[in-house]
């Protein structure tokens, strides 16, 4: 919530940590989700890559530091990803009336492992998977935290081979 106060007859707003917390989270479940998203590149895809070189499925996402990890994920469509992403950050931030200037670290990690994947009942041919998401932020003159999430996703089998196409 945005509070604001009068001081000598000026209004001065008063941000909400709460409000982050929440605006962080928004933005992680649409960096994850292959359905709400904010850039015709998939994070998914990117971890499809990873398992089709029997690679542990993991990515890291800095959005201050622009650093995509591991190296091996730092290439164009990830680069256009996190440039999507970074553009609707501040959009996002302002809508939950946070100020995004005061955002020291904003690191994302994506894992999942397709081993684990499960064929739905009575579809033979899509898969379920979970996708964990850890963030770690911090705010200006606050120690940092750490956000925890996870979301199942359906996609068709032969995904995993192919990547899940773009939708333009």
């Amino acid at each position: 919530m945005l509070r604001i106060d009068y001081v000598w007859g000026v209004k001065k707003a008063h941000l909400k940590y709460k409000n982050y917390k929440s605006a962080i989270r928004n933005f992680t479940h649409s960096l994850m989700s292959i359905d709400f998203t904010h850039s015709g590149v998939l994070a998914v895809n990117t971890l499809i890559e990873l398992f089709k070189n029997g690679r542990k499925q993991e990515v890291t996402f800095d959005f201050i530091d622009n650093v995509l990890r591991p190296s091996s994920i730092d290439t164009e469509e990830n680069r256009l990803l996190l440039s999507d992403y970074k553009t609707w950050l501040p959009v996002l931030f302002e809508s939950h009336n946070c100020d995004l200037s005061k955002i020291e670290v904003l690191m994302i990690t994506i894992t999942t492992n397709f081993e684990q994947a499960v064929i739905s009942e009575g579809m033979d041919y899509a898969i379920e998977f979970t996708l964990s998401g850890t963030v770690k932020w911090k705010a200006t003159d606050r120690k940092e935290e750490k956000i925890e999430l996870s979301e199942k996703e359906l996609i068709n089998k032969t995904y995993l081979k192919t990547g899940i196409p773009a939708v333009t």
